[in-house]
């Protein structure tokens, strides 16, 4: 099985190093061993474990959910927890998107209260703002 130091690790996964230290720090990645002089090495399964990571965040999913859903990996969980999971990552997309249109609402309705052509002092929009 062929080993490698972090910086290789790296470059495989698409990462930094300083990536890598983080999610070893916080639990996400370990060594498989350690080289004579001390180095981390790092196998193919990392690589995946990486790729793994790194496509649950482009999903949105946060660090500690992450974590999660590895722990329930490495644990053979069952499938239901990991749609729980994802589910409740679901809704809370939901709400926010609920928030943001709300948001959006109002944004709208400060913009419409101007005309653009009056003088700073009387602009509806800052006038609002200050209230």
């Amino acid at each position: 099985m062929k080993k490698y130091k972090i910086s290789e690790l790296a470059k495989l996964a698409g990462v930094t190093s300083v990536a890598l230290r983080y999610y070893e720090k916080i639990g996400l990645l370990k060594p498989i061993s350690y080289s004579e002089s001390g180095y981390r090495l790092y196998g193919n399964n990392e690589i995946e474990r990486i790729k793994f990571i790194n496509n649950a965040k482009i999903l949105g999913l946060k660090l500690e959910e992450i974590k999660q859903l590895l722990e329930f990996i490495d644990n053979e969980a069952s499938s239901n927890k990991i749609k729980s999971l994802i589910t409740k990552k679901t809704k809370e997309i939901e709400l926010k998107l609920a928030q943001l249109k709300q948001l959006q609402q109002q944004l709208l309705e400060v913009a419409n209260a101007c005309d653009g052509k009056v003088e700073i002092s009387k602009c509806p929009i800052l006038l609002q703002l200050k209230a």
